[in-house]
């Protein structure tokens, strides 16, 4: 979580995985309250719907995306592509902030971190 200043408000910034803390007095763009609980479980409900609607897809229909990442809504695949930025990217850009089951089909990725260590 990151918090930044202005002259009106503090702004807070939560990566994805994270929750909105419940001591936040969180307000609508119009300085209406957001329930912070019911958005929550709002975002929760949204996001296991599409994850069962996805999950319904025949197997037979997802062979065509191996290995690409797919974009599932309402238990159809409606976008894909082998680069995860690129497919979120394009998809949000002309669907706007909606939920949406987004995984990828095939074998995992592995991915490799390669770090320098210092010696004293």
């Amino acid at each position: 979580m990151s918090t930044a200043n202005d002259d009106k408000q503090d702004t807070v910034s939560l990566e994805p995985q994270e929750r909105i803390p419940d001591d936040v007095d969180v307000r609508c763009e119009g300085g209406n309250p957001l329930n912070v609980a019911d958005f929550q479980h709002r975002h929760d409900t949204e996001f296991g719907q599409q994850k069962q609607a996805f999950q319904r897809i025949p197997v037979e229909e997802l062979e065509r995306y191996k290995n690409q990442f797919v974009v599932s809504l309402n238990g159809r695949v409606v976008d894909h592509d082998e680069d995860l930025s690129t497919l979120t990217n394009r998809f949000f850009a002309g669907s706007g902030d909606i939920a949406v089951y987004i995984t990828r089909i095939g074998e995992p990725i592995q991915i490799t971190l390669r770090t320098s260590r210092t010696r004293s």
